[in-house]
């Protein structure tokens, strides 16, 4: 599994949660996992997906970078 991490600015939050919403049932793509974490002014959403390229189009999609899963998520 792989994770999408999208960094977001607290002004933009609602826009953007919506905006992947949409984005992810357009693709009909499942996340296993949604979490996120405040960082200064913004929050650090991870996205957890059972197959790497759909973690990759989210990412690039949202600005975004992929990792390896991990047990923070679990």
């Amino acid at each position: 599994m792989r994770i999408a991490i999208i960094r977001v600015s607290d002004a933009k939050l609602s826009d953007r949660l919506a905006g992947m919403r949409e984005w992810l049932d357009r693709q009909c793509y499942e996340p296993v996992r949604f979490v996120y974490d405040h960082a200064a002014n913004a929050l650090v959403i991870s996205v957890e997906f059972p197959k790497e390229w759909q973690a990759e189009a989210f990412a690039m999609r949202f600005d975004g970078k992929v990792s390896a899963a991990t047990h923070y998520l679990s």
